[in-house]
């Protein structure tokens, strides 16, 4: 199976493939939670999007990080703060222009 995606697949012909096996890389070396697999799948749609903002540390942690080093571009991540705090927060983000 290494062999398939170290030598014979290139990351960037399947990139929401190599965003879900990177997100489960970096998951394994952190607290686990009820929410540890759906960020594994949100992570796919990084892809599609300019930003993703997320109260979850990890998610916005794992996805600067496969921004940063992954073989194509994926949008941002922001992280917002928790409650009606981030709600706020969210909302003056978007106001801009």
């Amino acid at each position: 199976m290494n062999r398939l995606w170290l030598h014979e697949l290139d990351a960037v012909a399947v990139p929401r493939q190599w965003l879900r096996g990177a997100f489960e890389f970096l998951q394994a070396w952190h607290k686990v939670t009820t929410g540890t697999p759906g960020d594994s799948r949100l992570a796919t749609h990084l892809v599609d999007a300019d930003v993703i903002i997320s109260a979850d540390k990890n998610f916005v942690r794992f996805g600067e990080r496969c921004r940063d080093e992954g073989p194509f571009s994926i949008g941002k991540t922001l992280r917002a703060q928790a409650n009606r705090a981030g709600v706020d927060e969210v909302l003056q983000w978007v106001s801009k222009p």
